[in-house]
């Protein structure tokens, strides 16, 4: 319609100009342009928190002395199994292609945590909705390649995420930092999930193992798992 618009004002009523689907697909290859996505999590991003935090963090990793292999990240997401694609193929002919069907919405929630230096990568925590899953039937749960526990929605909870906490995350941590025979201090960073206990509630009686929380509205942007790792994971799956 706006290209009819911008016709009729330079060329006047006697145009023969029509603006067809092969006319649009064209102009948008001649021009570079692309149909994008508008929404999700970047675009509302905090600008001025996302510029100023990395030095803010910086000074406090330099003060601390957390080297590149005692700063780690965790962070979760979501994995509905039982999704499918909602778009496919069709010839026109196909009477199918009008049906619509429910998309099955079963998820597990997952949680990564890495360090910078990418040497130490923790299991996984798998979050599901069952205490004993069907297919954990004559399996050895502690022999699996992650860790599962359980809730109502199969979401994160602050009894979770604290359990989490100092019974894997610290002896880990303490044992990888030992293996390197280095001082057995570390930070986590995490984002503001309303799941997650207060900072003063995670971290070591020493104080020497603790977290630091990443400003509201910036982890798109400067969370490390966030900057395509937990992507490539979902591909692969």
């Amino acid at each position: 319609m706006e290209a009819k618009k911008f016709d009729r004002e330079l060329n006047g009523e006697c145009s023969n100009f029509k603006a067809s689907s092969g006319w649009l697909w064209r102009f948008q290859k001649r021009h570079g342009i692309s149909q994008i996505a508008i929404s999700g999590e970047k675009h509302s991003a905090d600008a001025a928190a996302t510029q100023s935090y990395p030095a803010k963090l910086r000074e406090i990793l330099q003060a601390e002395g957390y080297s590149e292999e005692r700063v780690y990240n965790a962070n979760e997401t979501g994995i509905y199994y039982k999704m499918l694609p909602d778009k496919t193929l069709a010839v026109r002919t196909d009477e199918r292609k009008k049906e619509v069907y429910k998309q099955a919405k079963d998820r597990l929630t997952l949680l990564f945590c890495v360090n910078v230096t990418g040497k130490h990568k923790l299991k996984p925590l798998c979050i599901g909705k069952s205490r004993m899953p069907r297919c954990f039937h004559h399996v050895n749960v502690n022999c699996l390649t992650f860790l599962y526990k359980n809730s109502k929605n199969s979401w994160m909870t602050s009894e979770i995420f604290e359990q989490w906490f100092f019974t894997e995350f610290v002896p880990s941590v303490r044992k990888h930092l030992r293996a390197k025979r280095l001082e057995e201090n570390a930070i986590l960073l995490l984002d503001n999930c309303p799941a997650y206990p207060p900072a003063e509630r995670l971290r070591t009686r020493d104080g020497k193992i603790q977290v630091e929380y990443l400003p509201k509205n910036t982890t798109s942007k400067i969370q490390p798992l966030d900057q395509g790792v937990i992507a490539i994971f979902k591909q692969h799956y």
